[in-house]
């Protein structure tokens, strides 16, 4: 069993056993409850045949006294005191003298208790029929069960929002192992590249196939390639695990443009790119400077990559002041749609064959800024634009 297997029957039998948990505290709550009435009453009861005082000041409900012998009278009895001497006269036999019986009428119920005296050891006349004495707890009884009920139809919902946030959570659990298996596979894929190169042209030079000069080059260039991949994995790793958090100062963020430009600038003087940079007066802004350092390398790596004969950076602050904007435009072919739709994913590859991580580290980063980042056609290229709140504001 794998660990996103392991990891939904854990969610399950959690999402069970809170339920289970909820029925057996409501019927706890219920059970309790209802001996707690039968309680009560059955001392109040027995505190008045027996005369006894309420020492304790417990709140005891109410008595109430009617004669078998006026179950003819219906214009004096409640409807449960004439069902309550119908069920005395039918189980008189069974039922002893001073003993409590519970009797429940419809939506109304009651502790009655047949008495072999009259109250305080008057007698009773044989016209009269016994004497029942009854402790009415409709309403302490209703209220438990309306009470019972509602916390039932809270269960139901809320076992309703369990099993539904255990299902979505298996289904993020699902996602996630598929991306993280993805993820991994790509990663071997992208690293056995260079390393396949690394080893043929090693292999080459010693078999004397291929010149020292053109093989060393070849090397350093796919070890540097390796090098930048892995560090971003494991930023990107980092990132995942919640384990990295932005750095807050201010910042130039033209210090932080002038740095990234500098990164590729041998590279787009060998191709023959123009680097065109817009910056006003000094755009400060609170950010993290490796991460905007490493989004900014990122778009401008992008942009070379297809860039034909410029590269223009601007940036600037939002409207009224407010955050800050970064723009990075190539004059090359303008990205499709749907490489503009899947540009942030990883080891997305696009036109030209071209995958990595750069660009969806560039991402996770601009989020952790709560920005944004985009990439789309533009009428003579394509545009990168990073727009970054000032969290200082």
């Amino acid at each position: 069993m794998n660990k996103t297997a392991s990891s939904r029957k854990t969610l399950r039998w959690l999402t069970l056993c809170s339920i289970l948990i909820g029925l057996i505290l409501i019927g706890l709550f219920y059970g309790l409850e209802m001996q707690h009435i039968h309680t009560q009453a059955s001392v109040a009861l027995k505190n008045k045949i027996f005369d006894n005082e309420n020492e304790k000041g417990e709140l005891l409900p109410a008595l109430y006294y009617v004669y078998t012998g006026q179950r003819n009278d219906k214009d004096m009895l409640f409807a449960v005191e004439t069902a309550m001497i119908d069920d005395y006269q039918a189980n008189q036999n069974s039922i002893a003298y001073n003993s409590i019986r519970r009797f429940q009428y419809k939506n109304e119920e009651v502790y009655y208790m047949p008495l072999s005296a009259g109250i305080a050891g008057e007698k009773i006349s044989a016209e009269n029929g016994t004497l029942l004495l009854y402790a009415d707890v409709s309403f302490s009884v209703n209220l438990v069960r309306r009470t019972t009920w509602i916390l039932l139809l809270a269960l139901v919902g809320l076992s309703a929002a369990l099993i539904l946030m255990e299902r979505k959570s298996a289904f993020a659990l699902e996602r996630r192992d598929a991306e993280m298996k993805a993820f991994f596979a790509n990663a071997s894929h992208e690293l056995k590249t260079p390393l396949m190169a690394i080893c043929g042209y090693a292999d080459g030079i010693r078999q004397g196939i291929v010149e020292p000069h053109e093989g060393l080059d070849v090397i350093a260039k796919e070890t540097n390639r390796m090098s930048i991949l892995i560090g971003n994995i494991l930023e990107l790793s980092k990132v995942d695990s919640g384990a990295i958090v932005p750095k807050i100062t201010e910042n130039d963020i033209r210090e932080i443009v002038y740095d990234a430009v500098g990164v590729i600038l041998p590279s787009a003087r060998q191709r023959g790119i123009e680097l065109s940079l817009d910056l006003p007066d000094p755009i400060m802004c609170f950010c993290d400077e490796g991460m905007i350092f490493s989004v900014v390398s990122n778009l401008l790596t992008n942009s070379l990559r297809y860039a034909q004969g410029r590269i223009s950076i601007e940036a600037g602050r939002g409207t009224n002041g407010q955050g800050v904007w970064i723009n990075v435009l190539n004059d090359g072919p303008s990205i499709s749609k749907e490489d503009a739709d899947h540009i942030f994913d990883r080891f997305f590859k696009g036109r030209k064959g071209q995958s990595g991580i750069g660009m969806s580290l560039a991402n996770e980063y601009v989020a952790l800024h709560h920005g944004k980042i985009s990439v789309s056609p533009v009428e003579g290229g394509t545009l990168s634009q990073v727009a970054l709140p000032n969290s200082n504001e």
